[in-house]
C-alpha cells in the first residue's frame, strides 16, 4: 500500500475541454461542438471591437470595414486563433497575461540574479578597467576590477556587433 499514490481528483489527469453542442432546443451544426474557451474569446474580441469603435482613430479605421466583418468575421477569427494557438503549450490567454506581466514588471530575474530589460543602462558601483583581448573568435572587450591591466574608463560605447563581458575578480 505504501507505493500507491492517492489522487483526490481526476481533473488534473484528464483535462477535458468543455464544449457547447446545443443552445436550448437548437443543435449546433458543428459535429464536434464549439469549445467554451473559443466562445469566451469571441465575446472578449467582440467587446474589444465595441470599445475600439468608440475611440477616435481606431473607430474611423474600423468603420472602413463592412459591418459583417467588424462584428462577425473579425471576432470569430480572433476566437479561432486564440483557441488554436497554444504558445509554450499554454492557452493563449495565459500566455498573453504572462507576456504582459513580463513586459510590465520592473525587475527581471534569471537563475536568481537580476537581468536588465532591453535598452536599460547598466550602472556599476565602482570604476572599472577596460581590457581588449584577441581570442579565437576575434577581438573581445572585458571590464575588469581596478588594479588589473588596462585603461580606466568612465563609459563604454559598443557598436552593433560588439559584446561586452563583465566578470568578477
Amino acid at each position: 500500500m505504501e507505493d500507491q499514490l492517492l489522487l483526490r481528483s481526476y481533473r488534473r489527469v484528464f483535462r477535458i475541454e468543455r464544449r457547447l453542442y446545443r443552445i436550448e432546443d437548437w443543435r449546433l451544426p458543428l459535429p464536434g461542438g464549439v469549445p467554451l474557451r473559443a466562445v469566451a474569446y469571441f465575446f472578449v474580441a467582440e467587446l474589444c471591437v465595441l470599445v475600439l469603435a468608440q475611440l477616435p482613430g481606431a473607430g474611423q479605421a474600423l468603420s472602413l470595414l463592412p459591418v459583417e466583418w467588424r462584428y462577425g468575421i473579425l471576432p470569430i477569427g480572433c476566437a479561432m486563433a486564440g483557441w488554436w494557438a497554444s504558445p509554450d503549450g499554454r492557452p493563449a490567454h495565459r500566455f498573453a497575461v504572462t507576456w504582459l506581466r513580463m513586459q510590465l514588471r520592473h525587475r527581471r530575474r534569471r537563475a536568481g540574479r537580476a537581468v536588465r530589460a532591453e535598452g536599460e543602462r547598466l550602472e556599476l558601483a565602482e570604476p572599472l578597467v577596460l581590457r581588449s583581448r584577441r581570442g579565437l573568435r576575434g577581438r573581445r572587450l572585458e571590464l575588469r576590477p581596478p588594479g588589473s591591466r588596462g585603461e580606466p574608463v568612465d563609459h563604454v560605447v559598443l557598436e552593433e556587433d560588439q559584446t561586452l563581458e563583465v566578470r568578477p575578480a
